[in-house]
């Protein structure tokens, strides 16, 4: 309970204080609050206010999903050491748009959920009978949608269409700093996020990072420097953090996982920036208690995944 209440207040801190600073619009924030509290927070008071959760309850016996993560395309134009995906520019397998469109319907109408997950791939990427990932954000304005990126595709035109749509808010994925996010990402793309983080910062778009621990950039996540400069220096309001895992090329890279001593070292430190520096730190191992345990297997508050082919899956790495 008390991780659950440093959790949700520090989201709140942050989004405060960057609206202070004028890093966030704030009719970004209004369509955060109404996406959550319509048809994401998991409280009894929700339940009863949302009729297609408890239509759903009736007819199948539990509550719907929370959220789905939805990948519509394989390719990227990155090609990262260990991907868990095996994406890259030669990645073709995409579904249709009418298909991507119709699984964020059903999600919406059958589940009663406001809040989505986007992953890929570079979702960014995803073209289809010229559509692109932003027209459906622009379908469902009353949807938020977390996307996870790789900012390399983020340029001052993407950041104002996101800015005046305001339900979405970009996943930034790094390695830790410069040498250490080109190293595994590729010579240059550090500087190209550092430059879509100005463009979201200029336009009120807030943004997260996403990050994954591995046996060479693990001596930096365990310092509080690192979560200081992308929470105070860059502006970020959340960051999510993985941990490597050996599917897709990550079984070509087993050397890069992290030891169980290094976990629970994270575990420690991730506490500590809860609840004293107020980050909004979510690691999808060590933070189980916030969500009860794994989220796996489309479970109430939880989620199920469906990727470029069609497959409905409990979880983005069971693949």
């Amino acid at each position: 309970k008390k991780q659950k209440y440093y959790y949700v207040s520090s989201i709140m801190h942050t989004v405060s204080h960057h609206l202070d600073n004028g890093f966030i619009n704030p009719k970004v924030t209004r369509k955060m609050v109404d996406a959550f509290t319509q048809g994401g927070l998991k409280t009894d008071r929700v339940r009863t206010l949302n009729p297609v959760k408890e239509a759903y309850k009736d007819k199948y016996g539990e509550y719907p999903p929370l959220f789905c993560v939805l990948s519509p395309t394989k390719a990227c134009n990155l090609a990262c050491v260990g991907c868990y995906a095996t994406s890259d520019r030669q990645s073709t397998p995409k579904l249709d748009y009418e298909t991507t469109r119709k699984v964020v319907q059903d999600v919406h109408d059958t589940f009663g959920s406001r809040f989505r997950t986007i992953s890929g791939g570079e979702p960014f990427m995803y073209k289809d009978s010229g559509k692109t990932i932003c027209d459906i954000f622009e379908e469902f304005k009353d949807m938020f949608f977390l996307t996870y990126t790789n900012a390399t595709l983020l340029d001052e035109n993407v950041a104002k269409r996101l800015a005046e749509l305001g339900n979405v808010t970009p996943c930034i994925s790094v390695e830790g700093f410069e040498k250490e996010t080109d190293e595994r990402r590729g010579k240059g793309v550090y500087q190209k996020i550092f430059r879509a983080i100005e463009f979201l910062r200029d336009a009120g778009v807030p943004y997260g990072m996403s990050v994954t621990a591995t046996s060479k950039n693990i001596n930096i996540l365990l310092t509080e420097e690192f979560y200081d400069y992308y929470f105070n220096e860059l502006g970020i309001t959340y960051v999510f953090q993985f941990q490597m895992m050996p599917v897709g090329r990550g079984k070509e890279v087993i050397d890069l996982m992290i030891t169980p001593q290094q976990r629970v070292d994270l575990y420690h430190l991730w506490k500590k920036l809860l609840s004293e520096k107020r980050y909004p730190i979510a690691d999808f191992w060590n933070s189980g208690a916030v969500v009860d345990g794994c989220l796996a297997y489309g479970r109430w508050s939880g989620y199920f995944y469906v990727n470029w082919h069609g497959n409905v899956m409990p979880c983005v790495f069971v693949p």
